[in-house]
């Protein structure tokens, strides 16, 4: 019995030799399989770390801008009361609201309402598509708030 099992391992010996290689090369493609998935789930991971931090850049560069709008909003506001103060006299005051600086309060509730706006837009987790979507839109609102300021209007001069 052993005799016959020697000569046909012998008498096949090319081939047993072939089989054995065949499954060790399945077994270590199949390693390489699992470490390129994981490879691949660990560079998505990381993948949407970077653009969750990117967004939360994002979303600092629109508070940025909208606490230089608040900024640029007093000044103007101050520069009103002073040219009313020089202008105007004191008793008129009392009784009369100034109108001029009304846009001043919408430029700047404008301002908070798109911070907001996208704050609330915050993905929380999940794909990369929407981080990217959020970080188009927070470049736009950064770009929006600062336009806004733009839209200020000091007092203009009387006759000085």
């Amino acid at each position: 019995m052993i005799e016959i099992s020697l000569n046909f391992v012998a008498a096949h010996a090319l081939e047993i030799l072939s089989l054995i290689v065949a499954v060790a090369a399945l077994v270590y493609a199949a390693l390489a399989l699992r470490a390129a998935n994981q490879a691949v789930h660990l560079t998505k991971e990381t993948n949407i770390a970077a653009l969750k931090l990117k967004a939360r850049d994002e979303l600092s560069v629109v508070e940025r801008s909208f606490h230089e709008l608040q900024e640029n909003c007093q000044q103007t506001r101050r520069q009103w009361d002073l040219h009313r103060q020089k202008h105007f006299p004191a008793f008129s005051q009392n009784f009369d609201q100034p109108t001029e600086t009304n846009h001043i309060s919408r430029l700047e509730m404008t301002g908070r309402r798109l911070l907001q706006d996208l704050k609330d837009e915050m993905p929380d987790g999940g794909k990369a598509t929407d981080f990217e979507g959020f970080i188009n839109r927070a470049k736009v609102a950064a770009i929006q708030i600062k336009q806004l300021t733009f839209d200020l209007e000091l007092p203009k001069p009387i006759g000085d």
